[in-house]
């Protein structure tokens, strides 16, 4: 059965539990676009301090996730809207001109 007894539920909770920590804080926000557009495509790129992702939502705006070391995701919530719009601008772009 589902819920409390569930079998899946009681493997996981006999399985051999472990945490590991990672130095990552995840800043999570909605992005509104200026101009609606066909905003059906999800991007990711991978950053040397983690992840960045833009989910879509609707025509005019997506989910941004991006996960970073705990300071410099400070360091992104205190910017005021139009510096923070220029860093998730710089983050894609960064890497997509990153030569390899």
């Amino acid at each position: 059965g589902d819920g409390a007894n569930s079998t899946v539920r009681k493997a996981v909770e006999d399985s051999k539990k472990f945490e590991k920590k990672y130095d990552q804080t995840a800043v999570v926000a909605t992005l509104h676009f200026a101009e609606e557009t066909e905003n059906q495509t999800a991007w990711q790129r991978f950053l040397p301090s983690g992840p960045i992702a833009l989910l879509p939502l609707s025509d005019g705006s997506s989910s941004l996730v991006w996960s970073t070391s705990p300071s410099h995701a400070q360091s992104l919530l205190e910017l005021p809207e139009d510096s923070f719009v220029d860093a998730v601008n710089s983050a894609f772009s960064e890497s997509t001109n990153r030569q390899t």
